[in-house]
């Protein structure tokens, strides 16, 4: 029989207790109290003995795949990602988890119980599966079916594509639901994959009223839905050739003037080249489709919730002008193009995994009846919502400068039914007075570096945040952007304008502006692959980048002290290496030494916690 316990114990206590009795839910616990402590060695030890005890105790899988990823032995973390998936196939965190471990994978040849594991993550609501996608692209080009119908597409360009797609005997696997799935949910940061969705959605538009040989109707009505959601998702980025823009301004005119006479297809592939709520007959659309209920996902997605957003847009109050000059430039590319399109939302979100990572830096008051939360910056809202389910009794208020992105966040509270959060409408630089100084945790990533002055919205926000409160801040790294740096350059040198043509246009013939290298690295980059993030990254109006010694600056301003930076379980491996003394990796002198060795360390920002002195 297993002892289970229902309280965090100190590590004393817990001793104590394995000294009365063992039990595997007593080890499990332990080994969790150690890896709070990053003690990798005496977690693990306490984990195996947890198995030793009870081989069928659930909850001790999740925790040995993770032990397993962060000593990069890839293989065993899915093997015991694999027996908690079996255990608990219904289980969001258990595969939240597993989303972690596959993250940045790629295997060299096809593993089908990678596939499967992949699947169960992707046809789960509620599993943020993002972070697969390397993974999955690796086994979808790699699967025996797929894999086999992508090797004999050449994408030279799409005469040589459409000469040697065209010889294909079948073409079944595009109605694979790994594949279709994967374009449902992910965003492939993957220049030669957008290519070869790009040639296929030309080719299906020279086609357009033909079914491919091996797929009925159905099947190309499915693959035509998933295309659709991936453009949708991208905002369209993929580049439209002269050919397929008259193609597509006859059919776009067709569809407005007589849409009963458009044919299903023709309006499926018209979604993939823009969205259905841009025509001028928007309401009428859904007729086409006579109510199907197969196409209740693809109308929510291209119709109702553009429609509902502009109805939130009513309920989003004003909490203070913006007359900022950057702060009215910034706003005016967000109202454009509001970022990002987000879809899942990480329902199993909770307070424990703060305190897990945060281990005594965690105020206890943040899990408190009256804990107030500030997420300055919010976006399209995910961050804020998510705060909302993992501190269901705190009060989250968010705040930005965007009332486009504002109205998708607050249409996304009202399908997921979140009451605890509120969004406002308002300038960081202007929140000290419309605000009080009374938050348990102050969140702003990605923000401060879109700000004529930083550290001066970092300081308005600081002074938000209670003595001893937490403050999450997330901003550009110096090092890992220098290619950005010098593409940005290189944009500006050309004359490209800003706008959808102009993005479109410089993806295109982007090797015109890029080293090789810095190519290499953009193509690798997600924000490449979706119009506002792609935007938001080359064509900014306004970016600055930091380094440690700036960062301990701006901490030292804002009366703060250094907790720690989150990072995968592969960079700690690195830093441990560097530092085994420091185990709680909170020395930022260290950091600035590994930085400088491993200068795409923050590719995807300095993501730091800190507490208020």
């Amino acid at each position: 029989m297993t002892t289970k316990t229902n309280s965090k114990m100190s590590l004393e206590d817990l001793r104590d207790a394995l000294a009365e009795q063992q039990s595997a839910a007593l080890y499990n616990e332990l080994g969790a109290a150690y890896l709070a402590q990053n003690n990798v060695t005496e977690a693990e030890a306490a984990f195996l003995k947890a198995v030793q005890i009870d081989p069928e105790y659930i909850p001790v899988y999740r925790h040995m795949m993770m032990i397993s990823a962060m000593k990069a032995d890839a293989l065993k973390a899915l093997e015991w990602g694999a027996l908690a998936v079996q255990a608990e196939p219904d289980n969001i965190d258990v595969k939240d988890k597993l989303v972690t471990v596959l993250a940045n994978l790629t295997l060299p040849v096809f593993h089908p119980n990678v596939h499967w594991l992949i699947y169960e993550c992707l046809r789960t609501e509620g599993v943020a599966a993002q972070p697969l996608v390397l993974c999955w692209l690796s086994m979808l080009r790699k699967s025996p079916d797929f894999g086999a119908l992508y090797k004999k597409c050449k994408l030279k360009n799409y005469e040589t594509f459409e000469k040697s797609f065209s010889k294909i005997g079948g073409y079944e696997a595009l109605a694979g639901s790994y594949f279709l799935s994967g374009l449902q949910k992910l965003l492939v940061p993957d220049y030669e994959f957008e290519m070869f969705l790009t040639y296929l959605r030309r080719y299906l538009s020279a086609r357009v009223n033909e079914t491919l040989n091996g797929l009925d109707g159905l099947k190309q009505i499915n693959l035509l839905q998933a295309l659709s959601a991936y453009c949708y998702r991208t905002e369209y980025i993929f580049y439209v050739s002269a050919a397929e823009q008259k193609w597509l301004e006859d059919l776009r005119a067709k569809v407005e003037r007589e849409p009963e006479n458009a044919s299903m297809f023709e309006v499926l592939l018209l979604s993939c080249y823009l969205p259905l709520h841009s025509l001028s007959n928007a309401d009428e659309i859904d007729s086409c489709f006579g109510g199907v209920e197969e196409f209740d996902d693809y109308l929510q997605i291209q119709l109702l919730n553009h429609k509902e957003q502009h109805a939130a847009r009513k309920k989003v109050s004003v909490l203070t002008a913006i007359d900022d000059d950057v702060s009215v430039k910034v706003q005016a590319q967000y109202e454009t193009f509001p970022y990002p399109r987000w879809q899942v939302l990480a329902q199993n979100a909770s307070s424990a995994d703060y305190e897990t990572f945060l281990g005594d830096d965690f105020p206890a008051q943040l899990k408190g009846d009256n804990a107030k939360i500030l997420i300055a910056g919010c976006g399209t809202g995910q961050q804020a919502l998510e705060h909302g389910i993992a501190f269901p009794k705190a009060t989250v208020t968010a705040v930005d400068l965007s009332m486009t992105s504002l109205s998708y966040a607050q249409q996304k509270k009202q399908q997921f039914n979140i009451g605890n959060v509120t969004f406002h409408q308002g300038d960081i630089l202007q929140l000290g007075a419309a605000l009080k100084p009374e938050y348990e945790l102050v969140v702003s990533t990605g923000v401060l570096h879109h700000m004529d002055d930083p550290e001066a919205g970092w300081q308005v926000l600081s002074g938000l945040v209670k003595p001893a409160g937490l403050m999450r801040i997330a901003l550009y790294s110096e090092a890992a952007r220098q290619f950005i740096v010098r593409g940005r350059a290189a944009i500006a040198a050309a004359g490209y304008g800003d706008d959808d043509a102009a993005i479109r246009n410089f993806r295109h013939e982007r090797q015109a502006s890029f080293k090789k290298d810095d190519l290499a690295l953009m193509h690798h980059a997600e924000d490449f692959y979706s119009l506002s993030e792609c935007r938001d990254m080359l064509f900014h109006v306004q970016e600055h980048r930091f380094d440690v010694t700036r960062l301990k600056a701006a901490l030292d301003l804002c009366g703060l002290d250094f907790i720690k930076f989150e990072v995968g379980a592969h960079v700690q491996g690195l830093y441990r290496e560097m530092f085994p003394d420091d185990l709680l990796m909170q020395n930022l002198t260290h950091w600035e030494v590994f930085e400088k060795k491993h200068p795409q360390t923050f590719m995807n920002m300095y993501r730091l916690w800190c507490k208020k002195r």
